[in-house]
C-alpha cells in the first residue's frame, strides 16, 4: 500500500503459525473495508522459523495486498541465542530468553523508532480482527487528541500481590495498556526508554515489576506529559486474542480450525442481530460455557502459561 499511515508490526514463531495464518488474513477486512481511510501496512518479522513452516505459510502470506515481510534467517547467523539464558534490558534488569527466537521486548526496542508512518502497532501473531470497526475508532480518537500518545485494546491496572505463573513468585505489577493490539503516535518513539522487563521500588517502598513495553508506557507519561486510553468495551466483540500462542506446543494444523471457533464461541457465543434479548442472552450464556467445558477438556491451554525450553 502506497504511503501508509499506519506499520502493524507482528513478530511470527513457529509455535504461533498455525494461528497467525489467520490473524494475518483478519487484516483484510480492514484492508476491505478501510484501505482509503486506514492505510497500513503489515509488517510481518519472521522469527526463526523453519523451512517447512515458511514454505506452507510464506507464500500465501506474501500475496496480501498490504503485508511486508522480513526473514531473519540471515541475521540469526551472527546472533547465538539460546533458551533459558539470561537476557539484560539497557536498564540493566535481568531476565529469562523464553525460546530459541528473538525476544519480542528487544526486537520492539531496536525496530520499532525505525518506522516512519505516522502510527506504528504492536500487534501478536494470535490477535484476530473479527469486525474491523474498532482500528478505524481508535485512529480517528488518536487523531483528535494531540495529548494521547497510544491507544491499546486491553488495559490492565495495577495489581498488588499477584502470581505470576512464568517466574512462579507473588509481585506488583504496575499497570499496562497491553502490547498485543497498540497502536503508538511515532512520536512515542522519542522516548529513551526501552520496551523490556522492569523492576524498581515504588513510593512506598514495595517492588513494582512493569511487563513487557509497561516501562515504556510509564515513562511516556511521567516524562512528556502523555496519556494513553483503551478502546471502549462497546468493541470487544470485533476481535479476540487467543492469548500466548508463542508458548503452544500442543495445537497444531489438525485442530486450530476447531479451537479457533470454540474460542470465539467462548468470547462472543452466538452473533445475531437479537443479542440484547433475554433469552439470546440466556441461549448464549449456555454456548460460552459449553466452548470453555470443550476447550477446557480437550485442549491444553495451561501449557501456554509456563516456559518451556525445548527446541520447536
Amino acid at each position: 500500500m502506497d504511503n501508509p499511515r499506519v506499520t502493524f508490526f507482528m513478530l511470527v514463531t513457529n509455535r504461533d503459525a498455525v494461528i497467525a495464518d489467520y490473524c494475518i488474513q483478519s487484516y483484510q477486512r480492514l484492508y476491505d473495508e478501510f484501505k482509503d481511510d486506514v492505510t497500513f501496512v503489515l509488517y510481518i518479522y519472521c522469527n526463526c522459523l523453519t523451512d517447512a513452516t515458511k514454505q506452507k505459510y510464506v507464500p500465501r502470506w506474501s500475496r496480501l495486498d498490504y503485508v511486508k515481510i522480513f526473514d531473519n534467517h540471515e541475521k540469526m547467523k551472527t546472533i547465538q541465542i539460546q533458551a533459558g539464558e539470561t537476557i539484560t534490558s539497557p536498564e540493566g534488569i535481568n531476565r529469562v530468553r523464553d525460546g530459541w527466537c528473538e525476544n519480542y521486548d528487544e526486537l520492539w526496542t531496536s525496530e520499532l523508532k525505525n518506522f516512519k508512518t505516522d502510527y506504528i502497532a504492536t500487534v501478536d501473531a494470535d490477535f484476530e480482527i473479527l469486525r474491523p470497526d474498532f482500528v478505524k475508532n481508535m485512529i480517528d480518537v488518536l487523531d483528535e487528541d494531540p495529548n494521547l500518545i497510544g491507544m491499546s485494546s486491553d488495559y490492565t491496572p495495577p495489581q498488588y500481590a499477584c502470581y505470576e505463573p512464568y517466574s512462579d513468585r507473588v509481585i506488583n505489577i504496575a499497570e499496562r495498556w497491553n502490547t498485543w493490539f497498540c497502536i503508538y503516535k511515532i512520536q512515542a518513539f522519542s522516548c529513551s526508554a526501552s520496551h523490556f522487563y522492569l523492576e524498581e521500588v515504588d513510593s512506598n517502598g514495595e517492588k513494582l515489576c512493569f511487563d513487557s513495553s509497561g516501562y515504556f508506557q510509564h515513562r511516556l507519561i511521567t516524562d512528556f506529559g502523555y496519556r494513553f486510553a483503551a478502546v471502549d468495551p462497546k468493541f470487544r466483540k470485533q476481535f479476540i486474542h487467543y492469548s500466548a500462542f508463542s508458548k503452544n506446543r500442543s495445537i497444531n494444523d489438525s485442530n486450530i480450525g476447531l479451537y479457533r471457533r470454540l474460542a470465539i464461541l467462548r468470547q462472543n457465543g452466538l452473533q445475531t442481530h437479537f443479542e440484547d434479548l433475554a433469552a439470546v442472552k440466556s441461549v448464549n450464556k449456555i454456548v460460552r460455557a459449553g466452548a470453555r467445558l470443550f476447550i477446557l477438556t480437550y485442549f491444553n491451554e495451561s501449557e501456554r502459561m509456563k516456559y518451556d525450553f525445548s527446541k520447536d
